[in-house]
């Protein structure tokens, strides 16, 4: 073993560093692409305020809106959260009638559930062991958090700098082509901002129109929730369909003489089939045609990267992708002794609209 190799707690040490800095690059990524999307509102701002004013303004709103919209759902919490055992309750009862009903090869389901036991679950979850587990993950989420938000305000704030700093990192005669390539690859990002809108106001509106038609309560709602939450892949459909399933089991239809078992497998059913329209073909083919990639290649980019390294990975992949097809073509022709700035780029700079 050579002599200057780490000792074990230095290798400890190394491994924690490398933990954090990746959960702090997370949080940098995500800053970035907040930042990114708030800097249309900032530059719309810019033609009347200093740039600081309005960067503030914009934070401050941006900020204003984090803190409201949780305060929404507290009304409707609270209100629900005495029932909750009973409803729970009453759903066993209906699972269970509807497991009763059912056969499998001829042989009928056992239609019992285990007993089902709020206030033992309760105590399991406030045991000082769990709550010390459960203070350590918000205490840690916080900590990203925090990074993120002050992240965003000196990433609207500096953003322009923070570019030239960057170029200049490169040699002199290496500039100009940087800033060619940078300037193609804001284009890329700025189409990928701009379908993934289409995308939440597509969402959104079906899936308002579609809870609307089979009467559930506030649907409107559930459709905004739907669509604002499409930019976070898998995650984001998945808590917009537990609050409508939720509703669906607590307030029933509006109009719909469904049991709520039923009911709530209806409005599953629903959300499933519209994030199926979404993923598997309307996806696919706008942001293919937006950022000039097969759309077979999008559909597996983003369920790969979700399958391998998580959402922040599905949210990127597909800019990405077509950030190093930029890149590539640029080197490839350059190792080639070709011009760079021809074909496949030329091509993306023709059809992709410039962002402010």
């Amino acid at each position: 073993m050579s002599k200057d190799s780490w000792n074990l707690p230095t290798r400890y040490l190394a491994f924690i560093l490398l933990l954090v800095a990746r959960s702090v690059v997370t949080a940098l990524v995500v800053s970035a692409l907040i930042a990114y999307a708030l800097s249309p509102l900032v530059n719309l701002l810019r033609v009347r305020l200093p740039r600081r004013l309005a960067v503030s303004l914009i934070y401050v709103i941006f900020l204003a809106v984090l803190v409201v919209a949780p305060l929404l759902f507290a009304p409707w919490i609270v209100r629900q959260a005495g029932s909750f055992e009973a409803e729970l309750l009453r759903l066993q009862s209906d699972v269970e009638s509807f497991m009763g009903r059912l056969e499998l090869l001829g042989l009928p389901f056992p239609a019992s559930l285990p007993p089902l036991d709020i206030q033992a679950a309760l105590a399991d979850l406030l045991h000082p062991t769990q709550l010390l587990a459960i203070f350590q993950i918000v205490s840690a989420n916080l900590v990203y958090v925090l990074i993120a938000l002050v992240s965003i305000y000196y990433f609207l704030l500096d953003a322009e700098r923070l570019r030239d700093w960057v170029i200049d990192l490169f040699p002199a005669a290496e500039r100009s082509d940087v800033q060619r390539l940078y300037e193609r690859i804001r284009l890329v990002w700025g189409a990928y901002l701009r379908g993934q809108l289409i995308l939440m106001f597509f969402v959104g509106l079906l899936t308002g129109l579609a809870m609307a038609v089979v009467g559930l309560p506030g649907a409107a709602f559930v459709g905004l929730l739907a669509g604002l939450l499409d930019i976070i892949p898998s995650l984001g459909p998945a808590i917009a369909a537990c609050v409508a399933i939720l509703v669906a089991i607590f307030e029933g239809s509006l109009f719909l003489r469904l049991d709520p078992l039923s009911y709530a497998i209806l409005v599953s059913v629903i959300f499933i089939a519209i994030q199926t329209l979404e993923n598997v073909w309307l996806r696919p083919r706008l942001m293919g045609t937006r950022l000039h990639l097969h759309p077979l290649l999008v559909f597996i980019g983003v369920i790969g990267a979700l399958a391998l390294s998580g959402i922040l990975a599905a949210l990127i992949i597909v800019p990405v992708m077509s950030s190093v097809a930029i890149i590539g073509h640029y080197l490839w022709r350059r190792i080639l002794g070709l011009d760079p700035w021809v074909e496949a780029v030329e091509l993306l700079e023709t059809d992709l609209e410039p962002v402010d």
